[in-house]
């Protein structure tokens, strides 16, 4: 769930999770509130600022269902991120700065840390991976196929038209001096 009222956050939070997450948006507080208790996500992503409440009182509630949060803000403030992380955050990211990875990165983490978390009881079954909501399907290795067949799969293996070699010289010596080339 990501719950966030700007609406450039919600489309970039968007493009970069869409391909390997399902993504729920809750633009307000009170809305993310009924969506945890309705559909109980693997995460949340959520906004330090919100139109209708402040992101630390929705913090401390989700911090009691076990739920991982990572803060989301347009700003980096050690202070905001110390209280976040006092108050059972997973990990704090400022907006500007996302990337696909540190996204990935953070929520990979978060789930597998609160997974981790849960107590383990032969009552308690995991769930399968096709009902994750923010998880669920693998990510494609686009550099396994070249590794396999021998393709290039490194910037030393590419062989561009044109491309001139090169190939450092150095003395067999210290104090060594080139005679002749």
């Amino acid at each position: 769930v990501v719950v966030d009222h700007a609406v450039g956050a919600l489309t970039a939070v968007h493009r970069l999770l869409d391909a390997n997450y399902i993504v729920d948006d809750a633009p307000t507080g009170r809305q993310a509130l009924k969506m945890v208790q309705a559909i109980r996500p693997d995460g949340i992503l959520l906004d330090y600022r919100l139109p209708d409440c402040d992101g630390f009182q929705l913090l401390a509630q989700f911090a009691t269902t076990g739920i991982p949060v990572i803060i989301l803000t347009g700003e980096e403030s050690p202070g905001v991120i110390v209280e976040a992380m006092k108050q059972g955050a997973h990990d704090y990211l400022v907006k500007d700065t996302i990337s696909r990875t540190s996204l990935d990165h953070a929520v990979a983490n978060a789930i597998e840390k609160a997974n981790l978390k849960r107590e383990a009881t032969a009552q308690v079954k995991p769930k399968p991976a096709s009902q994750y909501r923010m998880i669920g399907k693998s990510v494609q290795r686009r550099d396994i196929p070249s590794k396999v067949t021998g393709g290039q799969s490194y910037v030393q293996d590419m062989r561009l038209p044109g491309m001139l070699f090169g190939r450092a010289g150095r003395p067999p010596s210290p104090g060594a001096q080139l005679v002749s080339f």
